[in-house]
């Protein structure tokens, strides 16, 4: 019996340039310093330093060096919006996930509040989630979560106070006492 070509297993080939590899070690970099902050407690300018920073962050070229900052910074900057529309689209986290909620915070930062095309941040979410040895167990939960909120992006933003959630806890009871709320 002859083999058909849909038997055939498929072949694993490298991405090619243009495609969607490209930006992703700038995705990987935003991911770690994001990490490191949050989870580490590490200040971000100490991250950024050339001598002592993140390796991978200082690795890349001065371009995606420059685009690695602004997305974890967006990320830092409104993590409080971040968190709460992906917490209404996702109820319970899964555990031992590695850094799945990490690398869907950075590609929700792009897709709210960054000018980048909703596709670029679900496909190279879902290659550095495909790299993530306890997070790719997760990609088809994050591809759906992160199209969804491509989808309904201006309904989730409109339906929360952004500048409560993106104050730190401790300064915004300061804030309303002196100026009142709005």
């Amino acid at each position: 019996m002859g083999v058909t070509s849909w038997s055939k297993p498929r072949q694993h080939r490298p991405p090619q340039p243009g495609e969607s590899s490209e930006g992703l070690a700038a995705r990987a970099a935003a991911t770690a310093l994001l990490a490191a902050v949050l989870d580490d407690g590490r200040p971000l300018d100490g991250l950024l330093d050339p001598a002592t920073g993140n390796r991978a962050y200082n690795d890349l070229p001065p371009r995606d060096r420059r685009l690695a900052h602004a997305i974890a910074a967006t990320a830092l900057r409104r993590h409080g919006e971040i968190d709460t529309v992906l917490g209404r689209l996702v109820e319970k986290r899964p555990r031992r996930a590695g850094r799945l909620f990490r690398i869907m915070e950075i590609a929700a930062a792009q897709i709210l509040f960054m000018d980048v095309a909703d596709h670029a941040s679900v496909s190279l979410a879902m290659g550095e989630i495909g790299a993530d040895h306890d997070a790719r167990h997760f990609k088809g939960l994050a591809n759906a979560v992160l199209r969804r909120l491509a989808r309904e992006r201006e309904a989730l933003l409109a339906a929360h106070d952004a500048a409560r959630l993106n104050t730190p806890g401790w300064l915004w009871p300061r804030w309303t006492e002196v100026y009142g709320e709005t």
